[in-house]
């Protein structure tokens, strides 16, 4: 008995004692979701950012097509939502403002 006791308290230990690897965001830019774009539809939509702070929608205002399945779970309703991105450009998906179009390649809580 005092052997598995002994046993449990060392696995304990040893959980509580990792550290968490931090999120390297030397290769990730700072960005902005400023809310949902559904121009296209309601399904098929994307996301309005702003790769800074600004909370503003203006001329530098980019559309994020494409995104990874984990940003639904990031966001909340309210926004906007201050977060860090790896992207490329989506100008092959000839939309007609597609110089402004990206694709998320990754995303991250900030």
């Amino acid at each position: 008995m005092k052997k598995g006791v002994l046993i449990s308290l060392v696995y304990l230990a040893f959980i509580f004692s990792c550290n968490r690897a931090k999120l390297d965001t030397s290769k990730l830019v700072k960005a902005t979701l400023l809310g949902v774009d559904s121009r296209a539809c309601a399904v098929c939509g994307g996301y309005y950012l702003n790769l800074s702070d600004d909370t503003t929608a203006n001329i530098n205002t980019l559309r994020a097509i494409r995104y990874p399945t984990n940003l639904n779970t990031l966001t909340t309703p309210k926004f906007p939502v201050k977060v860090y991105i790896s992207y490329q450009s989506a100008v092959h998906y000839h939309f007609p403002d597609s110089t402004r179009t990206i694709e998320i390649l990754s995303i991250y809580n900030r």
